[in-house]
């Protein structure tokens, strides 16, 4: 009924889920307890994996996320990790699209990590800091920070960043999506935006 009524599935106290994803015909939630599973809706779980993850991105073959200081592959619905990289400082965000990945750090002698290879080779962009950058798009071969009223873009793979025109009215931007056609980003307080 599009969220007009809601349904307890499950009542457990210890699945406190940051997270959700879909991956392999499951639900998927985790919490500071690990990670769990279900196939019936919510009615009962599966626990997968004892640790905790944040930033988790799933391409339909893999999950990806991180554990600080961390990047993290499973390729087998989560019960197994590869160590993809170790980073040195605060992630702000993990972004897949295809067969890249992106991880955003918090200053800028952390700077942006970019994979082209599925996370099995890494190339660090240093220079930018994305401690202010709620949110991050990939729009037809084009990356996209927002940062309040304003968006950052990189269009050769997170080397380099520009400041775009700002956001119209006072617009503290989240998160964004692209349709392939345009891109919505979508503010804290109310609205979307579309270019």
């Amino acid at each position: 009924d599009h969220g007009q009524s809601w349904t307890p599935v499950a009542w457990v106290d210890t699945m406190l889920f940051y997270e959700l994803f879909l991956y392999g015909g499951y639900i998927y939630g985790a919490d500071y307890k690990g990670m769990y599973r279900t196939a019936d809706l919510g009615a009962t779980w599966e626990f997968v994996h004892p640790l905790q993850f944040s930033y988790i991105q799933t391409d339909g073959q893999r999950i990806t996320g991180s554990r600080h200081p961390f990047i993290l592959q499973s390729t087998d619905g989560g019960f197994s990790w590869d160590t993809l990289l170790q980073y040195n400082g605060s992630i702000v965000n993990l972004l897949q699209q295809d067969n890249f990945l992106f991880v955003f750090l918090h200053n800028a002698q952390g700077g942006c990590w970019v994979s082209d290879d599925y996370g099995q080779s890494w190339v660090q962009h240093t220079g930018t800091g994305f401690n202010d950058v709620r949110g991050f798009a990939w729009h037809n071969g084009i990356l996209f920070g927002f940062q309040s009223n304003e968006i950052l873009r990189s269009t050769d793979l997170g080397k380099s960043w520009q400041y775009q025109q700002p956001l119209q009215g006072d617009f503290p931007a989240m998160t964004g999506i692209s349709t392939g056609d345009a891109l919505l980003v979508s503010g804290y307080f109310a609205g979307v935006q579309r270019s």
